[in-house]
């Protein structure tokens, strides 16, 4: 999962010397230690307007790489949050049968992305729902109606 973000080094010194930046920075379901993505969301601090992570608890790929890493994933528990990211929980609504397939696949997440990437909108007004807890906040999809 580390060499998967080594392309972006060359993003981040390009930030460091004053270069790209982008609207948003979007990771769907990504398998990635709590570690790895506390690194990255530090570089890419800067990079863009907002920082954002879906997972699910039912991504079941995740679960078995979970197994096999012996650690959590970063796109399968949206209580793994980290400072400067939106960890959005899409555990509520429906999926394919192995549940990593939500974000191309269904109409909320869709939806939801789409109001962050065309309009930069933050959580609040996306119409998802706050979990506040004593160390962190972070933000689920409504199950559908």
């Amino acid at each position: 999962p580390r060499s998967t973000l080594f392309p972006y080094t060359t993003l981040f010194r390009s930030r460091e010397a004053g270069g790209i930046r982008f609207g948003q920075i979007v990771l769907a379901a990504p398998d990635l230690s709590s570690d790895t993505l506390v690194e990255f969301a530090e570089r890419a601090t800067g990079l863009s307007s907002r920082f954002t992570v879906y997972a699910s608890e039912k991504d079941d790929a995740l679960i078995l790489s979970h197994v096999l890493h012996s650690s959590w994933r970063a796109g399968q528990v949206a209580g793994l949050v980290t400072p400067g990211v939106d960890t959005i929980d899409a555990t509520s609504v429906s999926t394919d049968l192995i549940g990593h397939n939500y974000f191309g696949a269904n109409n909320s997440i869709i939806s939801d992305a789409k109001k962050l990437i065309e309009f930069g909108w933050p959580p609040p007004q996306r119409n998802l729902v706050p979990v506040i807890t004593a160390t962190f906040t972070y933000w689920v999809i409504p199950a559908p109606k």
